[in-house]
């Protein structure tokens, strides 16, 4: 009878934990996406290890000390191969062999199932990232078929599936020795950041990254990363580093069997339990651009709260940034240009070198340029059609570096108002805009009637917790500078 309990309730237990798994699988599939996608942080790792196609026989050092949690996990990896093993491409005798025996030898890493392992690992990698955009694509069309509905169902299976792989793999001792014998085949990550636009060598010839725009370099991606270092002030090492990403890709999943283990404990005396997913809302892609979202009284307001006195319009601040822009622009153009020629010129003595290259871009600079630098392209331009190759060219060189002096290094105020160009407001932009724009007022009095009364409130609260419970309370201090400024 005790025994009959107990399998039901471990029924129960991988019922609703696979409910669990794929609910925040669909909940939050976004966000798993970004994190596993992510080309400047994830990808990286990822490319490195499909790289390694011979994994050396682990020595006596790599053989960790054994940890019971870590074994129990191991232990879960088994059984998940014995029961998908039979869907998987990739070939696991030696791991089937040890799922099948009563009790296993741990570790489970040797020299028989080094290879598998590091082929499993990649597969589920592969499966997981598949299954995870998949969902993201086919909740994002905007008309669904029935065959849709079943590829939904079957990509949030496939995520549940090898996530909870990935996650078992990920939290067992195998994985890190796994590391620890590879690492030496591992290259560290190089980590790109996206590059702004303004720092394009040719706006004319340049197409837009519209993907660097998007690219989210979230906290969370930049903690795995090498460069950060650990409160002890060390570095992290690689193999940590790769840990630490695969267990940040699964970490929603971590998060259901952490809620999984203590429901099911003997320690939880109650019945049911409600669970929040606390995730950001469901928006829009088709929110407003800002220039109308500055004249639309319904979401932006229409005086200044803090200066009664003010009667500044939104059409006139309107007027002011489209000019900004304008100009942030035209001199984000004709920064490029200058470097582009500046570059192309320093090429001069090459077999690919003509001067109607450099030409080109004076042309360009004078269709954007005021008088006093027109003077300059067009002397520049002038002389360039007499130029022969050969001649070391002295005056077109000094005409050339003053446009480049002239035109070259932006103020910081300039690419503030040139990524006003092509923003679009994406998200919950808007809320923590305007959550923002509110944290000086949370120092200051609430002027009476503010319609900001009750959320200024709040923040009085959190800024006060922030500022005498924080463990860096001097990071706040930091920000509130910037912000002044």
């Amino acid at each position: 009878m005790e025994g009959a309990q107990k399998r039901n309730q471990e029924d129960f237990r991988t019922d609703l934990a696979g409910h669990l798994f794929k609910y925040t699988a669909a909940i939050s599939r976004q966000k798993i996406k970004r994190r596993i996608t992510n080309k400047h942080v994830s990808q990286p790792y990822i490319e490195s290890l499909q790289k390694v196609t011979t994994v050396p026989i682990p020595s006596q050092s790599h053989q960790n000390s054994e940890s019971t949690e870590d074994v129990k996990h191991d232990r879960l990896l088994l059984k998940f191969i014995k029961a998908v093993g039979h869907t998987l491409r990739t070939e696991t005798p030696n791991l089937l062999a040890l799922a099948k025996l009563n009790s296993p030898m741990f570790p489970i890493y040797n020299e028989k199932t080094r290879m598998e392992f590091h082929q499993l690992l990649l597969e589920l990698l592969n499966c997981f990232e598949k299954a995870v955009v998949d969902l993201c694509n086919i909740s994002g069309l905007k008309t669904k078929s029935n065959d849709d509905s079943s590829q939904f169902t079957n990509a949030l299976a496939g995520a549940h599936m090898y996530g909870y792989g990935l996650l078992k793999i990920a939290r067992g001792q195998t994985f890190r020795m796994h590391m620890e014998n590879i690492a030496p085949l591992l290259k560290k990550p190089h980590h790109t950041m996206p590059v702004p636009a303004s720092n394009a060598e040719d706006p004319v010839e340049e197409a837009k990254d519209k993907e660097l725009e998007d690219t989210e370099v979230e906290e969370e991606l930049s903690s795995v990363l090498l460069l950060n270092e650990d409160k002890g002030g060390t570095q992290k090492t690689l193999t940590k580093s790769y840990v630490d990403r695969l267990r940040l890709t699964v970490a929603h999943f971590d998060a259901v069997e952490i809620v999984m283990q203590y429901i099911m404990s003997p320690n939880f005396g109650y019945n049911s339990i409600a669970i929040t997913n606390l995730v950001a809302p469901t928006t829009s892609e088709a929110l407003y651009p800002w220039e109308e979202l500055i004249t639309n009284e319904k979401y932006f307001p229409t005086r200044d709260t803090t200066d009664p006195l003010s009667t500044t319009s939104n059409d006139e601040i309107l007027k002011f940034l489209k000019a900004a822009v304008d100009n942030a622009a035209k001199a984000r153009k004709l920064s490029a240009l200058a470097e582009a020629a500046l570059t192309k010129w320093n090429k001069r003595q090459t077999t690919t070198f003509t001067s109607q290259q450099v030409c080109r871009k004076m042309t360009d600079i004078m269709a954007l340029g005021d008088e006093h630098v027109n003077e300059i392209a067009k002397s520049v331009d002038t002389q360039l059609q007499s130029w022969l190759k050969g001649d070391n060219g002295d005056t077109i060189t000094k005409g050339i570096q003053d446009l480049h002096k002239k035109l070259c290094y932006l103020p910081p105020g300039n690419h503030f108002f040139s990524s006003l160009e092509n923003l679009k407001f994406k998200g919950v932009l808007h809320c923590e805009i305007c959550l923002a724009s509110l944290v000086d007022m949370a120092n200051k009095p609430i002027p009476p009637g503010s319609p900001y009364t009750e959320l200024l409130s709040q923040l009085k609260v959190i800024i006060f917790s922030l500022i005498h419970f924080s463990p860096n309370p001097y990071l706040v201090c930091y920000e509130n500078s910037l912000m002044d400024e």
